[in-house]
């Protein structure tokens, strides 16, 4: 595991065990669905369309995509535009799959955002932001 991961990649640990999903309370701030809205600075300027699509894109390249590849959405009055890009996948101990990845969002309202984030998928087939 890489340096710099590890913390978040050990706090996955903590909340995906055995193969189910446990929510302590506790893990209620720091680990939220990738749509929860708190955790999407980089939506606050989208509309709800366009954070919607941003939504959809994420979870779909997190899913389907390879490393390195990038998955986008835009929207078609070039209000708003972004990317995602997975780094990386690697498996925990529980034997759920994580990602990193960087998600750039560009809208004429703020311009170019981006951040690195790591993602692990839930028993429910969603992914779920973990922030260390």
């Amino acid at each position: 595991m890489a340096v710099g991961t590890s913390r978040a990649a050990s706090a996955a640990r903590r909340v995906i065990r055995a193969g189910v999903s446990i929510w302590p309370t506790w893990a209620a701030v720091a680990f939220l669905p990738v749509s929860a809205t708190a955790l999407e600075p980089l939506y606050t300027e989208l509309s709800a369309f366009e954070t919607a699509l941003a939504r959809v894109a994420l979870q779909d390249t997190l899913e389907h995509m390879p490393s390195r590849q990038i998955g986008r959405w835009s929207v078609t009055d070039g209000s708003a535009r972004g990317s995602i890009t997975p780094l990386r996948t690697f498996k925990i101990k529980s034997g759920h799959y994580c990602r990193e990845f960087r998600e750039v969002v560009e809208s004429t309202a703020k311009g170019t955002r981006s951040a690195d984030h790591i993602a692990c998928r839930n028993g429910a087939g969603k992914w779920v932001r973990i922030e260390p």
